[in-house]
């Protein structure tokens, strides 16, 4: 069993800072309390912080992983059509695509 309280545990601080106010304090544990408080609340901005950063990269990966998989899926179906002997003409249409860019499609890999 842990000796942290259920409100650090949680992150909320409000409890802490009631019994705090509530106890006589020296002037000295007052600014052994402050010290500590503001690391407290410094390192849960600090992992906030890094939660949103990681939350946000992680996203901008799938997506980027999403529109390289439309486009895999877009050439492979341009290759299919073009081994069907549909012309890159309709392909073009199809796609809404000129027809240079669904032979530039059709070549890359």
């Amino acid at each position: 069993m842990t000796s942290t309280s259920v409100a650090y545990r949680d992150g909320n601080f409000s409890e802490i800072f009631e019994v705090a106010k509530s106890n006589r304090l020296t002037q000295e544990e007052t600014v052994k309390y402050s010290d500590s408080l503001q690391r407290l609340l410094d390192m849960k901005a600090s992992v906030d912080f890094l939660k949103e950063k990681y939350a946000r990269e992680s996203e901008k990966k799938a997506e980027k992983r999403f529109e390289e998989g439309r486009l895999k899926e877009r050439k492979n179906n341009i290759r299919s059509l073009l081994m069907l002997k549909m012309s890159p003409e309709q392909i073009a249409v199809a796609f809404n695509l000129t027809v240079e860019e669904v032979m530039q499609l059709a070549e890359e890999n």
